[in-house]
């Protein structure tokens, strides 16, 4: 044997040992089960939320176990708005109509958007309502069917009302 093959084999067996060792000490990736861990935290107004759903855990070395990375998310809720029309009940009748009808409130309501659309979604009707509290609607053009009744304030929607029309 030459100088050549010896170095060449000894270069194999040394760069076949380190990757063996490099191998060893590598991170991997292993099957889990989906699985939640998850804190809430409330402090001075301040929400904060804390979670690892279904995150991948690592090992290291395969002697210790690290269970992903948890992400905190911190929420501060500075106003909490109740909607102003919660609570109110609303009719409409008569339901089936036939020609027109008529929405009933039971608390006047300043300002309110009323939308009407069939049962696709097509609007049939848009209109903003001052002070509602008994408001008619003349239907005799439209054709039978199921209609809803949209009635929004400040683009939330407060009630959806279900209308028939059958002549």
């Amino acid at each position: 044997m030459n100088l050549y093959s010896i170095n060449i084999r000894i270069f194999a067996i040394i760069s076949m040992i380190f990757l063996i060792i490099l191998a060893s000490f590598g991170q991997s990736i292993r099957r889990q089960s989906v699985s939640a861990y998850g804190t809430v935290m409330l402090s001075d107004g301040n929400f904060n939320i804390s979670q690892t759903v279904g995150q991948a855990f690592y090992t290291f070395n395969q002697n210790n176990v690290l269970q992903g990375f948890q992400q905190p998310i911190s929420i501060t809720i500075e106003e909490l708005i109740t909607p102003p029309l919660l609570g109110l009940n609303m009719n409409v009748y008569p339901n089936p109509a036939n020609y027109s009808f008529t929405i009933t409130c039971d608390k006047e309501i300043p300002k309110i958007n009323l939308y009407v659309t069939n049962e696709n979604g097509k609007l049939i009707l848009s209109e903003e309502i001052d002070n509602l509290i008994k408001y008619s609607i003349n239907c005799e053009s439209w054709i039978n069917g199921v209609y809803y009744i949209i009635l929004k304030d400040n683009n939330m929607i407060f009630k959806t009302l279900k209308l028939i029309i059958s002549k």
